[in-house]
């Protein structure tokens, strides 16, 4: 093979797996809003709001939205909150190191959103941490 269809090749391969790998990025669970790292025992108060969001209080101030890939039963109307843990070390820096279970039922993190003073300011005090 000369060197050009090497090289028209090699771009066709690259473009493909650009390509496929692009939703595949999409997908991939997220940090944002300058999301810090945080230990899950400087949790104070965790609040669910409905069966795919839960709201996280941490170290008194900031506040984090937990995004659920898919419905967690029990979530909603649990009044025992769901239990985190974080390997290897307990801390949470996204959502591929943190598992969640309510009431033995493992739920999928799919994002970890650090909120802004505003966006706290805004959430309805039944959901509020």
């Amino acid at each position: 093979m000369s060197p050009i269809p090497r090289i028209a090749a090699a771009a066709g391969l690259a473009a493909l797996a650009l390509t496929l790998g692009r939703p595949l990025a999409d997908a991939e669970p997220a940090v944002s809003h300058g999301g810090a790292c945080f230990y899950l025992n400087q949790v104070d108060q965790i609040r669910s709001d409905g069966p795919r969001t839960i709201y996280a209080r941490v170290s008194g101030r900031s506040v984090y939205r937990i995004d659920l890939l898919t419905d967690c039963p029990g979530l909603e109307g649990n009044s025992r909150p769901p239990v985190m843990s974080a390997e290897p070390t307990n801390q949470v820096c996204g959502p591929m190191n943190l598992d969640i279970h309510v009431e033995g039922e493992m739920c999928q993190p799919k994002a970890i959103v650090r909120l802004t003073d505003a966006e706290i300011a805004a959430l309805p005090k039944s959901v509020r941490p």
